[in-house]
Order: structure tokens, then sequence, then C-alpha cells
């Protein structure tokens, strides 16, 4: 009863008035989003055709808290059923948080061949600074003690509609000693402007939808300040009036049907979201001292009103998804997005190979020297790939495959996160590997 309760909150959201929300919205959003994730782990892991692997568990269950910070991996390893490779963990209370979570981001990273699981929030401070939660971890480790918004998950599940890195040929990802993670990708602007940042939460009356429209309007008019009005070229293609509105929403559409990527009728959803009305909730008006009525629509089944507000509120709710806890950001050329709470004026914007996203990345001074380190292939390139036969031998000559490094690196940089950037989402542009 409680799971079609929340299903059916969830759905409603749609059409509601998110202008008419209370105070106490808040927490039954918080509450369904709960029950949705318990329900959707345990259709998936009753489904014999759609086998639950680790990074959904890790990412589904971060925002709830756990007493000894391992167990936020280890409590949900009974429940992987699929692991995508070879590699599995084994609960170890011997090893501290950092080399548990060490262990989870290398292990994905074999098993699923690609860089998934760097999106999302890293860290606590999530500003590249390596002195995180737990000290040691380098930028790219995930701290899974760490709870980020509520909705990020959500945010997550839609990177499957991209492919930024579709265009770059196949990379390896090597691994020096614990702490360097070498990639390779083309780095595609620099960060120049920062907005503010989007807060998930809801305050008073109205829910926080006016706030929501305060913030993005501050990020349209710093858009219109640097970029032009809507009919200017953008740099990705297309004008800057529709890279706009597809980046504040991810570029996704949520209907009832499911979700997809966002039609161009959507831009007609964005624009009675802005400029909403806020008297809207009255059913009847007074036009000429007529009283108007709602006029039905028969095909839609309601009427012209809700049919309006429905569209609006679905709007609404992918930016809800798309932006929380995000900023909004414009590069040197022109690209706009949205990334990390914690990006910053002279943060890279970045494709990497294995990476469906673009990340977002920070030049360090840090030098590291490499004195005889092991350096392990966690991704070959398909033309290194050699297959041996499964046993102990062949774990053996995988291991003899692996190379030491002497040099002194300079030059690295620090993960803040995983971006949106409309115009560089699907591989539509080019540049040098490096």
């Amino acid at each position: 009863m409680i799971t079609k309760a929340a299903a059916s909150y969830m759905n409603g959201q749609l059409s509601t008035n998110i202008d008419s929300a209370y105070g106490y919205v808040s927490f039954l959003a918080q509450f369904a989003r709960q029950v949705r994730d318990i329900e959707i782990i345990r259709q998936d892991w009753r489904n014999p055709s759609k086998l639950v692997s680790l990074l959904p568990l890790l990412r589904q269950f971060r925002i709830r808290n756990a007493t000894d910070p391992r167990d936020k991996v280890y409590a949900l390893i009974g429940m992987v059923q699929y692991w995508g490779g070879q590699h599995k963990i084994a609960p170890d209370y011997n090893l501290d948080v950092t080399n548990v979570y060490w262990q989870v981001s290398i292990t994905v990273i074999k098993n699923m061949q690609s860089l998934e699981v760097l999106c999302g929030t890293p860290n606590a401070t999530s500003d590249g600074d390596p002195r995180l939660t737990h000290p040691g971890h380098p930028s790219w480790v995930i701290d899974w003690s760490y709870r980020p918004s509520a909705t990020e998950n959500i945010r997550l599940e839609t990177q499957g509609f991209y492919d930024a890195s579709s265009h770059l040929p196949p990379g390896q990802v090597r691994l020096h000693g614990r702490l360097l993670l070498e990639v390779e990708g083309v780095e595609l602007d620099r960060i120049h402007w920062v907005c503010d940042e989007v807060v998930n939460s809801h305050h008073g009356r109205d829910g926080g939808a006016r706030r929501w429209r305060e913030v993005v309007k501050s990020w349209e008019e710093l858009v219109v300040e640097v970029l032009g009005d809507d009919n200017r070229p953008y740099a990705g293609g297309g004008t800057v009036g529709n890279a706009f509105w597809r980046t504040i929403c991810g570029n996704i559409e949520y209907t009832h049907a499911g979700i997809s990527l966002a039609g161009d009728d959507v831009s007609s959803a964005y624009a009675k979201w802005r400029s909403v009305d806020f008297h809207h909730r009255r059913t009847t008006s007074i036009v000429g001292d007529h009283l108007q009525e709602p006029v039905f629509n028969a095909k839609h089944g309601m009427t012209e009103k809700e049919l309006e507000s429905e569209k609006r509120n679905a709007f609404h709710y992918a930016v809800r998804f798309a932006c929380s806890d995000r900023k909004f950001f414009i590069t040197d050329k022109g690209y706009i997005g949205t990334g990390p709470r914690g990006v910053s004026s002279g943060d890279r914007v970045s494709v990497v190979s294995g990476s469906r996203v673009p990340l977002i990345l920070r030049p360090s001074t840090q030098e590291v020297g490499c004195n005889h380190r092991v350096v392990e292939a966690l991704i070959k390139r398909p033309e290194d790939r050699v297959f041996y036969q499964a046993g102990e031998e062949a774990k053996q000559m995988m291991k003899q495959g692996d190379s030491v490094c002497n040099e002194l690196h300079r030059g690295l940089y620090n993960l803040i996160g995983d971006a949106y950037v409309h115009g560089a989402m699907d591989g539509c542009f080019f540049g040098d590997v490096r």
C-alpha cells in the first residue's frame, strides 16, 4: 500500500500545482523517494532478466546513514547479482574507510570498463581539495559516506541518454600506485563565469518553485549579458535561447509515459514555467464582467488550464532533477552548462574516453614522483587486450602485463565532478586527444 501511495505521489508531481505546495511537501517527497529506491531494487532483484549490480546500489542508498562508513559498501554486497567482471569485493573490516572506497572505485572501473563511477558528487567538499572527509583519498575516489542531494541518483539515471565521448578513439585508463589515475580525452574549454547554485529545498507555500525561477532567471541574465539574446548563434550549434532551456532541464523530458530526450515542443513549457502567473490557482476567472470557465481539451481528458499546468510542472520536475545543488557556468568559448557546487572559474571542461558525460577537472600545482611504482592497466585499448584462458595462470600472466613508472608527474588535475555541457553531450565536437 505504501509503495503504491509513493508511486502515485511521485507520478502526481507532474500534474500537481507546484505553486500551491505546502511546507510538508519536502517530507513527503523524501519519503516517497526512499520507498521508490527500495521498491526499484526489490523489483529488479526479483526480475531474472535484470541483474542488480554494485554501482546502482551504491548510488541509490548513498543518501542513507551508516554507523560504520564501510557499511555504505559492505551492507549492499549481498544484493549484488552481477559484478560485470571477475573482480568482486568481500567485506574486510581490517581495512580502513579510505582503502574500502579506493577498492570500490578500482573494482567498478575494471568490471564495467568505463569511468561511470566518477560521475556524481565525489566528496564532501566537491571543490577538488584533496583533503576530503577521509584523509588520503585521491579526488577521483568517491567518498560514499557523503550524502549528496536526494535527487542526484535520479539525475545520474539519465546519463544513458548522453554519449559525450562517442567520437573519441577507445582510450586506456591506467593506475599509478594508489594515487594517480591516468585517462585519455580532450579538453573542451575553460570555465570563465560561474553563477549561483540552486539549493534543493522547499520553503513555505510555494514549495520552492518561486525560488527556483528566481535563480534560473539570474542564470538567464548572465547568458544575455555574456552571449547575447536568445536568437544569437550558440557555440555548440543552434541558438542561445534553445541551448539555455535545454541545459537547465538536462535536455530531458519527464512524462507519465517515461523519460526521453526533450522535444522541441518543451520550449513552450519552459516559457510557461518562466513566466508563470502566481494567481493561476483559480479555476475560473472574470473577463468583461463574465465568469469564464476552463476550456476542456477532449484529446487529453483535462481542461486547457490543467494541460498547461501539467506541462509546466513536468518542466519544473526536470529542472529540479537536473539542477539540484548544481551551479551554472559559461566557458571561454561560450559553452553553457551545469556542474557540481564546487565548480569555479578556471576549471576545465574535459571529455574523457570511457565517460558518457563531460568531467570538470581542476589544474593542480602538485607534483607526484613515481619511484618504481607499478602501473596497472584498468582499461586497455582494444589493440592492447590479450585474452587468456581463465584460471590462476591467467591472473599471473595479466599481472605480468603491468609496467613500472619512474616519472615525475606534473600538470595534474583534481576531479570536481560530472557536468552537462550543451553541444558536447553527443560527441559533436572535435579536438586533439591529450
